[in-house]
């Protein structure tokens, strides 16, 4: 019973994270967001940014992230800043999060491994 509520409460946060993702897509409002423990919970480890003023992008990881689990993602806004622009200038370039981003899709089955020659 509580693999099958972990499996429930992973997909509830799996939708919570996509609906934000598609709100941000969108050009929506950053808040209300998921929270630091529900991305990581839905399996997105890197948050999206864009900085304000080259436009690059770049992928924070989230498990890395000195913060209390329970901290909105939009509260991370503040402390984002463009690494490269920063370095040329003299004062830091904000980033704005673009949105939630994983380097394999959380609700994709991990591929099967190929048995070995001969034991087929």
């Amino acid at each position: 019973m509580r693999a099958e509520a972990r499996a429930k409460d992973r997909k509830a946060d799996q939708l919570e994270c996509n609906a934000w993702n598609a709100i941000m897509f969108c050009g929506g409002p950053a808040q209300p967001s998921p929270t630091i423990e529900t991305a990581l919970n839905a399996g997105y480890d890197k948050l999206e940014v864009r900085c304000n003023r080259c436009g690059r992008l770049s992928r924070a990881n989230l498990g890395k992230v000195r913060r209390p689990r329970d901290t909105p993602l939009h509260l991370l806004e503040a402390a984002l800043f463009c690494k490269e622009c920063s370095q040329s200038k003299k004062w830091k370039q904000r980033a704005h999060i673009v949105g939630l981003a994983c380097d394999t899709p959380p609700d994709a089955e991990s591929p099967k491994r190929a048995l070995p020659r001969g034991s087929r």
